[in-house]
């Protein structure tokens, strides 16, 4: 039983890093050069309006990785 816990863990890890890492890739390709191309004034009217979202989606991103990535280690 405790083998098919740590494997359950090992893939929900290897997931859950697999999307954080296509987030952040896919934030450092298409987000951050449109964010460095825009206007300051455009890109701040673009980040207020977008201030909840972007954390909404990266925050469990990040902590379900780096919590799965722990629990499996434990």
């Amino acid at each position: 039983m405790m083998n098919a816990v740590s494997t359950g863990l090992q893939i929900l890890s290897a997931g859950a890093v697999a999307v954080y890492a296509g987030s952040m890739l896919t934030e450092g390709a298409v987000l951050v050069p449109s964010w460095r191309a825009a206007p300051p004034a455009e890109f701040l009217s673009w980040y207020a309006a977008n201030t909840r979202p972007l954390p909404g989606y990266f925050g469990p991103v990040t902590w379900l990785a780096g919590l799965l990535s722990l629990a499996r280690i434990g």
